[in-house]
């Protein structure tokens, strides 16, 4: 991701990044959206990125409970992510913390 598409994730204040040594091996890019479907504060998953060679190693469930532990300390209803359902790892990350993956269909409508 670029530096500024990130940079725009830590300033929104819930983004989270895992190190080790030093160097930054993971993180979950978030934002708050003060109301979607019915909830009035939710954090939306933009991304969970684990570098390859640490994967299957916790470090994408320690983000999520760190994510988790800040939702519950901000008053946050409900967090929300969109899974691509070929990314068997990710449904399986996202199931194993408690989250209801569903088969959701994406539609989008570009605007230019």
């Amino acid at each position: 991701m670029a530096s500024s598409r990130f940079n725009f994730y830590v300033n929104r204040g819930s983004t989270f990044v895992a190190e080790k040594d030093g160097i930054v091996v993971g993180y979950v890019a978030t934002q708050a959206i003060p109301y979607m479907r019915g909830h009035d504060k939710i954090l939306w998953i933009e991304y969970v990125v684990v570098k390859s060679k640490f994967r299957r190693q916790g470090v994408g469930t320690a983000l999520l409970h760190k994510l988790a532990a800040y939702a519950k300390g901000g008053k946050i209803d409900q967090i929300f992510s969109t899974i691509d359902p070929d990314n068997e790892a990710s449904i399986r990350l996202h199931q194993k913390l408690g989250f209801s993956v569903k088969d959701w269909k994406v539609a989008s409508f570009n605007v230019t």
